[in-house]
């Protein structure tokens, strides 16, 4: 199993654990993580296994899942407290939409 530091790549990850690690190709640079107790997304440069940024998910109670649209060049993550999903725009490293999902979201 080859390491990324932060995180495995995702098909060798066992299921449970998917939803906190998303990789790219090593040729593509990026791996991106979700850190649940900093309420960031965080980006690793998989060939130094190093923490590249780090971005503060406002308005996210629990950032719990990752999913990464390579082609749409946007990220979403889910909050598993307050039942939300955020897209981050990739090229600005901005949130730009917040969605409520799920039963009793506000």
């Amino acid at each position: 199993m080859r390491r990324l530091g932060l995180c495995e790549q995702p098909e060798r990850v066992p299921e449970r654990r998917l939803q906190h690690c998303v990789s790219v190709p090593a040729a593509a640079g990026r791996a991106w993580k979700v850190d649940d107790q900093g309420a960031s997304v965080i980006r690793v440069n998989p060939r130094t296994n190093r923490v590249v940024r780090r971005i503060s998910v406002p308005g996210c109670d629990n950032p719990h899942g990752l999913l990464v649209d390579s082609p749409h060049r946007l990220a979403f993550v889910a909050c598993d407290g307050n039942a939300r999903l955020l897209a981050l725009d990739l090229k600005t490293m901005k949130f730009t939409s917040s969605f409520g999902v799920g039963c009793g979201h506000s």
